[in-house]
């Protein structure tokens, strides 16, 4: 699907994998309307024309990021055997684990029912539950999971889910993957007792699931630490005394700094 990227304008071949789908109103000369009002997270509809150019071709696809990114069809098992296969490509070749993005967003409701919410593109897809955290997902997770502990060592599958430690701590059961990023911290300010809050959540779903937490203060997504403590040489000291505590943190877990977020000089 390379032809695809950045535009959204080449054709796409239906096939099993794809989420392809007729407009409702179809038969009329502009392919109709997209099947549901579903927004991207990158910003607009999350349907485009399968082929835009043709005056008979009525199909869309769903996207819930770029154009450039067609939605797998989740339902159709082909596309489960196919990703067992990369797994096992890059586990044959050495690698330790494997981080799956947005791991809560694989499979959509069946029907592609309306989101409840039309503008929801700033909370993401917490805002649609009709595109996220659908229960069907977790099978998926326990077969990776199983694949994954074929291998010596074992793999490892750490999960991006950004919803509440609650429901994020769900895809972290026994049986599914290893870790899961906790998200509660990248949106917090320089204020300690939300801090306190959010790190008393995390352990207590740590509890009651089992799984250790990823501590992270920011990722590439968002607002980057030092802009969120305060900018300018402040915003830059806390940040880096923010960084030492979740280091130093004698909470069970791994912390993971981001990019650019090590401790600098100045």
């Amino acid at each position: 699907m390379a032809g695809l990227a950045g535009t959204g304008h080449v054709p796409l071949r239906p096939g099993p994998g794809f989420g392809v789908h007729d407009g409702a109103g179809a038969g009329s000369a502009d392919g109709g309307v997209p099947p549901n009002n579903g927004q991207s997270v990158s910003g607009g509809r999350a349907w485009s024309r399968a082929n835009p150019a043709s005056s008979t071709d009525e199909d869309w696809y769903v996207h819930l990021f770029s154009p450039g990114q067609p939605d797998w069809n989740w339902h159709n098992p082909a596309v489960g055997a196919y990703f067992d296969g990369v797994m096992r490509f890059w586990f044959d070749n050495g690698v330790d684990g494997l981080r799956i993005d947005v791991a809560h967003a694989l499979f959509k409701a069946e029907g592609l029912p309306d989101s409840p919410s039309t503008g929801g593109v700033v909370e993401g897809l917490r805002s649609n539950p009709q595109v996220s955290d659908q229960g069907e997902v977790h099978e998926d997770y326990r077969c990776w999971r199983a694949l994954a502990e074929t291998y010596e060592p074992h793999r490892l599958l750490v999960s991006g889910v950004n919803l509440e430690p609650a429901r994020a701590a769900r895809y972290t059961r026994a049986d599914e993957m290893q870790q899961a990023f906790a998200f509660a911290f990248v949106k917090l300010g320089w204020d300690p007792a939300a801090w306190a809050e959010a790190g008393n959540e995390l352990e207590a779903v740590r509890q009651m699931h089992g799984a250790t937490p990823t501590w992270a203060l920011e990722n590439h997504d968002i607002v980057r630490s030092q802009t969120r403590f305060g900018g300018g040489k402040v915003g830059a000291l806390r940040s880096r005394a923010a960084l030492v505590a979740l280091l130093g943190l004698p909470r069970p877990g791994l912390p993971l700094p981001g990019a650019g977020a090590q401790p600098a000089r100045g």
